[in-house]
């Protein structure tokens, strides 16, 4: 059976982003550059030169901070409101493809946690009622109840045992079902993780459009600072997103954001 790994959804989402800001910046002076090294770590980078600001009204319309605001509660309305209607269909589109999947993912994801608690209570014998997270992992490590807290008094680890009786009790009927139930879980944790990074790709989403309102104000206001050319190509924004595995921390996403006068 196909299993969506959260790396490969974070590289997905991660290359869907990146088709969303060419087509933004089509045309643009812009510098889009991706990297990515393998399924474990890449990166994302936008780095865009700024005009000066000033008090004048843009050509299509006045824009200002409430477009900011806007772009920030629904990525993309900023845009529409603004008359860039072909910039905030693209927002708005990613940001409906992301929530869609949100919830995609959640109902799944909730489909998967029933069928292994089901399977846990027809082949192991588990009283599937009031258990921590902990214990659904514990059982799929031994083949009943007796053999894992021998395990941990071995190891010294008390605290970790379980009170034999019939409520934390469980008897795997095969090793092949314990290992399916295992294989079952992992999954679910896993859809449950790409859920936190369709989250993620939402928060940068609000980002991005608002820093193309910001950018919007910038190219469609005149120069008032009397600054020469040279002087303003060097002032830049800069947003860079990447992704790694940490061995402490796991799945690692962080987002940096300059903006250099």
């Amino acid at each position: 059976m196909f299993k969506l790994k959260p790396q490969i959804f974070v590289i997905i989402l991660f290359v869907s982003l990146s088709v969303c800001l060419n087509f933004v910046y089509a045309g643009d002076d812009r510098n889009i550059s991706r990297q990515i090294t393998d399924d474990r770590e890449f990166s994302l980078s936008l780095e865009t030169p700024l005009e000066e600001d000033s008090m004048e009204e843009a050509s299509k319309g006045s824009i200002g901070s409430k477009n900011i605001l806007l772009s920030l509660v629904l990525p993309g309305l900023g845009e529409w409101v603004a008359g860039e209607k072909g910039r905030a269909k693209i927002f708005m589109s990613f940001e409906l493809g992301l929530w869609a999947s949100y919830f995609g993912i959640r109902e799944y994801a909730n489909v998967l946690e029933r069928d292994y608690l089901t399977f846990a209570a027809v082949h192991a014998g588990v009283n599937t009622r009031g258990k921590a997270k902990q214990y659904w992992i514990d059982i799929g490590n031994a083949a009943n109840i007796y053999d894992f807290n021998e395990k941990r008094r071995i190891d010294r680890n008390l605290e970790a045992t379980y009170p034999e009786t019939k409520k934390y009790f469980w008897q795997w009927d095969s090793e092949g079902n314990r290992i399916e139930y295992s294989d079952l879980r992992e999954k679910q944790d896993s859809w449950k993780q790409i859920g936190t990074f369709v989250v993620g790709g939402m928060i940068l989403n609000r980002i991005v459009s608002a820093i193309d309102i910001v950018r919007l104000v910038r190219k469609n206001k005149k120069d008032s600072s009397g600054r020469s050319e040279s002087e303003q190509d060097r002032r830049y924004s800069y947003l860079h997103w990447s992704y790694h595995q940490s061995r402490l921390l796991g799945d690692v996403v962080q987002l940096n954001f300059t903006w250099q006068f």
